[in-house]
Parts: C-alpha cells; sequence; structure tokens
C-alpha cells in the first residue's frame, strides 16, 4: 500500500539497491540509504486595512506546503504613488514596521496568521511594499495580496 500525496515531514529517507544479473544468478546489492529534503515553499498572503479606533493595520497570513518551525523577518515599506520599491532599502522607501522573525519552536504550524498596528501616518496616494528579509535557503516564501490587495489603503 502506498499513498500519492506527501506528508508533511521536512525531509524522506530511502533506501536504494540495485538488482542485476551476473553468470546467471540474480545478485543483489547493499541498500544505499539517502536522505532527501523537502524544500519549505509558502505563501504569504497580507494586506494594510484600516483599524476600528483609527490608524492602520498589517494582517498577515503564512501557509506552507509543510509545517513551518519559523517565519522570517518581514518590512513593510511606503512611498509616493508614482514609485515602485524593489527593496526595503529602496532610497525613496519609508519604513513603516519592521516584524521581528517569529520562532514557533517545538510547535510547527502549517498556518500562521498575525496582525500588527501601524502608528505611520500616511500620506494619501502612498503606495505600500512587504519584503521578506533573511530567508533561508531552503524556504520560499512567495509574497501575495490577500483578496487582491492593490497596494493602496
Amino acid at each position: 500500500m502506498f499513498t500519492d500525496t506527501a506528508c508533511e515531514e521536512s525531509s524522506y529517507y530511502v533506501s536504494l539497491f540495485t538488482i542485476y544479473k551476473m553468470g546467471g544468478r540474480e545478485i543483489v546489492s547493499n541498500p544505499k540509504p539517502c536522505r532527501v529534503d523537502r524544500p519549505l515553499s509558502a505563501d504569504v498572503f497580507w494586506k494594510v486595512g484600516k483599524n476600528l479606533l483609527g490608524g492602520l493595520k498589517l494582517e498577515i497570513e503564512v501557509n506552507g506546503n509543510r509545517p513551518m518551525a519559523r517565519i522570517p523577518e518581514f518590512t513593510l515599506c511606503a512611498c509616493v504613488a508614482d514609485r515602485h520599491l524593489l527593496s526595503s532599502g529602496d532610497t525613496q522607501a519609508k519604513r513603516l514596521i519592521d516584524i521581528k522573525s517569529v520562532d514557533l519552536g517545538s510547535t510547527p504550524q502549517k498556518t500562521y496568521k498575525s496582525s500588527y498596528d501601524i502608528k505611520f501616518k500616511l500620506l494619501k496616494g502612498s503606495k505600500l511594499f512587504l519584503f521578506k528579509e533573511a530567508a533561508l535557503p531552503s524556504e520560499t516564501f512567495t509574497l501575495r495580496w490577500a483578496k487582491g490587495f492593490k497596494g493602496k489603503v
């Protein structure tokens, strides 16, 4: 019996061996154990909305293909409407909030949600950009707008 879907493990262990015929006899080689790592691929859905008491609120939801032990750092930046930021270090970027990395410790999660209050007042027509900082090479976090967010509040 087998399954055609991947389980939630971060690594799989497989034993490989070969069977060949030599001189009319079937010979089986010694098994060779191999480790196959499964990279983390996660979608980061984010939006900025107005808070009930005034001000703005950033909402982030991360959905991974397997349970995540950590969430990387994020930076929310703003710029004037006719600009497009390529990184948080852009000279035109105004850093609104730096979100520290979250260690989920001994309870990895497949889905992570959090919200943050933004204490800066934005100029009308400002565009917002979220950047991930310092992700590990085996992790892929793809930033996506929640519900068609266009970068403006």
